[in-house]
């Protein structure tokens, strides 16, 4: 539950300190307007960074909270037991990212508050303090190590600069001349990497190379910076006794002066020109003339020998229907036992992501509720790869899927036509399932066997990439990149009818993402076997269609 404060507004005036340096070099920086502060009563505010809906997060150290900041008056408790958190992010799917100083590591929090540990160690020892943050538009992760305080457990041999691969599976240290690394930025464009040493009281600039490391190490201001911010001119706002605004060339062209030291900077509002500034005690903001860098959209990954053929990343307010469409009923196929609806209440999108949500309640006759979406006359497609980064659901009789059915019966009723299961489950996921469906139409249907994958953890508890590569002679599944399963030999009508392969997988099929409840599959037909705990909530961070080339 969050907590309630109130907040009392002050307006401070605070004359430009910069005013001749923006003349000389016929920039308009700061906009004419105060200094506002926004809340107070902290101990040491830090980690400024804004959500998709307007909400800026921020933490107090001492008192172990991070923050939210959603309007005047309006500050509520996100945790009041953030691991000595520090600087924060939003990864691309929408999770809070947070450096927990305490606690030596960088963890991912989903809209749950679900906890995935994203990095704790280098080379096996205990990571420092990690101190602030940014995220690449690979999805990679650059973060500081340094450590502020007692110094009787460190385990490093010094204090750097890491980046986490984009597949979080690597921790590599790209800076290791630093004394004391602390703010951290980079261009959207993902070229360049500013880092400020407070240790040396420096801030250097490094050109970042295809896999992440760094290279063309410059000064780039005689200051150090506990926290950075760059506008959409490439401007980097460093703070110190003051926030200093550098253009891109190290040049200092404007200075904010706030009442208390500040410690970090981020855009924000509804334009993205408020820069919101975390200083001691307290939150304040000020209006810009600039507007800052957008908030980074992940890169498409290119896939060799692929060309993108269509994708949804989700990154919009709403469900985009020219390329969905739900399915609703309540009269479906293996004894499953929800009703399927078009409502909000079980399908939307939010922070970045589609999220499936089955429900316990009694609708149309059936006790529970849940969404099937497809793509069918607006995204067809023959051959390709198809991909999606799901977090399942979980939990006694829960049936999600990822699948394909054929947009047309070309070779009669299901399954004749076919039916692709890129990845299916049920119960709680501590394995998954592919199959094929095809042969002649319902009851002389066959399957290639449900093939199941395990690599020993629940799948529910984190995102993992599913796939299939699917060509004219074979399909392969796949799971976070490893191949887990080939078919080659399918067929339709009867299997003496060797004539037919490649068909029926040689006509266009579409997608779909349901979350069923019940069912033969999962062994329960009745509500009274359903175990699992609702709501229910199936993630898709993207789907993703590539062709070859």
């Amino acid at each position: 539950m969050k907590t309630k404060y109130i907040i009392l507004i002050s307006l401070i005036l605070i004359p430009s300190a910069g005013c001749e340096r923006i003349s000389q070099y016929d920039q308009t920086v700061v906009a004419p307007a105060a200094v506002i502060q926004l809340a107070t009563g902290y101990k040491f505010t830090e980690g400024p960074v804004e959500d998709r809906h307007g909400n800026l997060y921020f933490t107090d150290i001492p008192n172990n909270k991070i923050l939210i900041y959603s309007g005047p008056g309006d500050v509520s408790t996100y945790t009041d037991k953030s691991g000595g958190a520090n600087g924060l992010g939003f990864d691309h799917d929408g999770s809070l990212l947070v450096c927990q100083g305490s606690r030596r590591q960088i963890i991912s929090i989903d809209d749950d508050k679900n906890v995935t540990i994203v990095a704790d160690k280098y080379n096996g020892k205990k990571l420092n303090s990690p101190n602030d943050l940014w995220l690449d538009p690979k999805g990679g992760i650059y973060f500081t190590d340094p450590r502020y305080g007692r110094r009787d457990n460190l385990d490093q041999d010094g204090e750097h600069v890491y980046y986490i691969t984009p597949n979080r599976k690597k921790v590599i240290r790209v800076i290791d001349d630093m004394v004391r690394p602390n703010g951290i930025i980079g261009t959207p464009d993902g070229k360049r990497l500013y880092v400020g040493d407070h240790g040396s009281n420096i801030t250097l600039s490094y050109r970042i190379k295809r896999d992440g490391t760094l290279t063309g190490k410059k000064l780039f201001a005689t200051q150090g910076s506990d926290g950075m911010a760059m506008d959409q001119k490439g401007n980097v706002y460093l703070t110190s006794d003051r926030v200093n605004i550098y253009n891109i060339k190290g040049v200092l062209i404007d200075s904010i002066d706030v009442p208390e030291r500040p410690s970090n900077v981020t855009f924000g509002g509804p334009d993205n020109k408020t820069l919101f500034i975390t200083a001691r005690t307290s939150l304040y903001s000020i209006r810009m003339a600039n507007a800052g860098v957008a908030r980074q959209k992940r890169d498409v990954p290119e896939i060799p020998g692929y060309h993108l053929r269509w994708a949804d990343e989700f990154d919009g307010d709403d469900i985009d229907y020219s390329n969905w469409t739900h399915e609703v009923g309540d009269n479906w196929h293996n004894n499953e036992l929800q009703a399927y609806t078009n409502r909000d209440e079980n399908s939307h999108v939010a922070n970045g992501k589609l999220v499936i949500v089955a429900r316990n309640e009694l609708y149309h006759n059936k006790a529970f509720t849940s969404a099937r979406m497809r793509t069918k006359n607006k995204q067809d497609f023959t051959f390709g790869r198809v991909e999606a980064r799901i977090r399942l659901p979980a939990g006694g009789g829960i049936w999600p899927a990822f699948w394909m059915m054929p947009s047309d019966d070309t070779y009669g009723k299901w399954a004749a036509s076919g039916e692709i299961d890129i990845v299916e489950a049920k119960d709680t996921p501590t394995a998954i399932h592919a199959n094929l469906h095809f042969g002649g139409p319902h009851p002389n249907n066959t399957s290639a066997g449900s093939t199941p994958y395990s690599d020993g953890t629940d799948f529910s508890l984190a995102y993992h990439t599913y796939a299939i590569e699917w060509e004219p002679t074979q399909i392969r599944w796949y799971c976070d990149g490893k191949n887990y399963k080939t078919e080659k030999k399918w067929w339709t009508g009867s299997k003496t009818d060797n004539g037919s392969f490649p068909a029926p997988f040689d006509q266009d099929f579409h997608v779909l993402l349901n979350v069923a409840i019940g069912g033969t599959y999962v062994n329960c037909t009745k509500p009274e076997c359903i175990t699992a705990k609702f709501p229910q909530r199936m993630y898709i961070d993207y789907v993703r269609v590539y062709q070859k080339e």
